[in-house]
């Protein structure tokens, strides 16, 4: 009679259940550091020590091509915002084109048309 009260053991009630993970975390890409440049610290000659030359004409290239956007027709009064003579336009338009920072367009003896290359700059992203 007892042996009809007991039920037999099913074993998979004591096997023990996994638990649902949760799906990982999709990491977001990081996007590199960088820091903005005001165009009123390139025109105050209070900043010429932090920024030199070749690093004043190509951050003020960078601003006014709207980060690489739009070509610069180079005039010698938009480099003197910035204090530098129509010679160092020359000498530092081709120092930042040897580097590959820039390509410049010159017609004749026409003003320099600058076109600022970013792809070739941006470091790859760290996953």
């Amino acid at each position: 009679m007892l042996d009809d009260d007991i039920e037999p053991l099913d074993p998979e009630m004591f096997r023990l259940k996994a638990v649902p993970q949760a799906a990982p975390k999709k990491r977001a890409k990081r996007r590199p550091a960088f820091a903005r440049t005001w165009l009123r610290w390139l025109t105050d000659r209070q900043f010429d020590t932090a920024y030199p030359p070749v690093n004043r004409l190509w951050l003020y290239l960078l601003i006014q091509s709207k980060e690489g956007r739009y070509a610069v027709t180079l005039t010698s009064e938009m480099l003197a915002e910035i204090g530098l003579d129509r010679y160092q336009k020359y000498r530092l338009l081709r120092h930042l084109e040897n580097a590959g920072f820039v390509t410049v367009d010159r017609v004749g003896k026409s003003l320099p048309v600058v076109t600022v290359k970013l792809l070739a700059l941006a470091p790859p992203c760290a996953d």
